[in-house]
């Protein structure tokens, strides 16, 4: 899934009941201006390149699963 140079300026993206089973997920270039990107829902593992590293917040655009959290 790409959402490469996309821009999020209000709203909100759901993915509710989606199910992830591999793959990557690519967000390079988006730009994140006020809307959110809700996953909250989603279920599988999270997809690669999805995730910060271990450590580093989440960027507050983003809402995921607990169980996907570093």
């Amino acid at each position: 899934m790409k959402f490469v140079g996309a821009t999020f300026s209000g709203g909100t993206v759901k993915f509710v009941g989606a199910t992830f089973s591999g793959g990557t997920v690519k967000f390079v270039g988006a730009t994140f201006s006020g809307g959110t990107v809700d996953l909250q829902s989603a279920r599988g593992t999270a997809p690669q390149g999805l995730l910060p590293p271990a450590g580093d917040p989440l960027p507050p655009c983003l809402t995921l699963p607990a169980g996907w959290m570093p």
